[in-house]
């Protein structure tokens, strides 16, 4: 009987131990998962920013992975919202129909299917305090943030706030093109990113005006606290650890090249402010280089790139399929400085190579500033340029310079050097003129250049 109780008390003692196992067991189950649960707040039941040492200024965008995850959400919002109310006409079907009947069904189908699909996706993608504050429907959308067809999306602003330890919110303004009906429309939008669960949620513009932070500045502290965002299979992103800086020159090009299809005055105020004045001497005198070179800008897209760094500064060298130069100086990636040649105001990168260089690569240079000067129509800087005897015996106003240009060259040209040799003090080359539009149709030319003071000089060329 003894034996009997001894065995019976190991077996409720080893129970009790066992439950008191499981109990921890599920408690700590509990415990975890009530930390990792994806729970969106936005109000006062948070932790307090002193805490987590969340930084509520607003600084500009300077990561590029940040920049283009916050782009390609963007771009989503808005083709969304353009296929809120997209029309049968617009659709293009690519299943065979026996008759125009028939194809007109299909459009029909695919457009319905279409706005069901922006319809949903939109909705998930808006911030649910946003959905709450402003008591957003489903049916409301339409009505609410239908747009006409978007072609680009391009950024001009992007300023950045941290939200809470993980969360970062965007505030992003810029243009929405429609190259259909050739017209723009400003945007403002902010986009939080949930960077431990790769999650996004949306405020649109009605949400930012309402609490003014549609139109703020580096420095502002504002308060948009969000500890984490709740997926819902639609808002989720990829997050690219690396982006080629291909990526980057590309995005800077078009940028520039929108604005200066669909809003001049912003362009210019892209330029270098030093740059500018220097270049065109007004907004007028851009206007000008805008209209008499419009054809070619609608029509440009990058041919090659180079990026060079100096003193911790990118540059984004880009030259269009014309032979024009666009210069793009990265204080970071949502903020730099935009020159449109290298010989206006010269560059830290084509400086120290033309002070290094010897008599020969100096000369180089400068023939090549030369064509550089001659694609953009800048006859100024080439008649400032010539020697004054060249001047006098040829060309006795700048008028005249270009005349003779616009009657002999190419309007684009592309060089090709041929043979260099030095006579005291002129640097001779005989040079290979290509027609950048017809490539069949070649010049030949020798340019005579001299090297004075302070990266200055002086040239002539032959003349036929």
């Amino acid at each position: 009987m003894i034996e009997f109780n001894k065995k019976a008390n190991k077996i409720i003692a080893a129970m009790i131990i066992l439950v008191v196992f499981i109990i921890i067991i599920i408690l700590s189950i509990i415990y975890f998962n009530s930390r990792s649960t994806i729970n969106e707040q936005t109000g006062t039941d948070r932790t307090s920013p002193e805490e987590i040492n969340v930084n509520k200024s607003v600084v500009e965008c300077g990561v590029a992975n940040e920049y283009f995850v916050v782009k390609d959400i963007v771009s989503k919002y808005y083709k969304y919202s353009g296929d809120l109310d997209i029309k049968a006409d617009n659709i293009e079907v690519y299943r065979q129909a026996i008759n125009e009947e028939e194809m007109k069904k299909y459009k029909e189908e695919e457009a319905k299917e279409r706005r069901e699909i922006a319809n949903e996706m939109l909705y998930s993608m808006l911030n649910s305090t946003y959905i709450k504050e402003f008591d957003i429907k489903k049916d409301d959308l339409k009505k609410k943030f239908s747009i006409g067809n978007n072609e680009e999306i391009i950024i001009r602003k992007m300023y950045k706030i941290e939200s809470s330890e993980n969360v970062s919110t965007f505030l992003v303004n810029g243009i929405i093109i429609e190259n259909e009906n050739n017209k723009i429309e400003k945007y403002n939008i902010a986009v939080s990113l949930d960077m431990f669960h790769n999650t996004f949620s949306i405020f649109p513009e009605e949400y930012l005006k309402k609490y003014d932070y549609d139109d703020v500045n580096v420095g502002e502290s504002i308060d948009i606290t969000i500890d984490s965002i709740e997926s819902n299979n639609y808002n989720g992103f990829e997050y690219k650890t690396f982006i080629d800086d291909s990526e980057i020159a590309k995005e800077y090009f078009n940028n520039y090249r929108y604005n200066m299809i669909y809003d001049v005055s912003y362009a210019y105020n892209m330029l270098d402010k030093e740059y500018r004045e220097k270049r065109f001497g007004s907004l007028d005198g851009y206007k000008a280089y805008i209209q008499e070179n419009y054809d070619e800008i609608v029509k440009c897209i990058i041919s090659k790139y180079q990026v060079t760094e100096e003193d911790n500064q990118k540059e984004y060298i880009c030259i269009d399929d014309y032979g024009n130069y666009y210069i793009f100086i990265q204080n970071n990636m949502s903020n730099y400085e935009l020159q449109l040649d290298t010989y206006t105001i010269e560059s830290k990168s084509f400086l120290n190579k033309y002070t290094n260089g010897d008599d020969q690569t100096k000369s180089g240079i400068n023939v090549e500033k030369f064509f550089e000067a001659l694609n953009r129509k800048d006859y100024q800087y080439i008649y400032n340029h010539l020697a004054e005897s060249f001047k006098n015996n040829y060309f006795d106003s700048e008028e005249r310079l270009k005349e003779y240009i616009q009657k002999n060259l190419f309007v684009y040209s592309k060089v090709d050097y041929k043979d260099y040799k030095k006579e005291g003090n002129v640097n001779i080359f005989k040079v290979k003129i290509l027609n950048n539009e017809d490539s069949q149709e070649e010049k030949e030319m020798t340019i005579m250049i001299q090297l004075k003071e302070d990266n200055n000089f002086i040239m002539s060329f032959s003349i036929e």
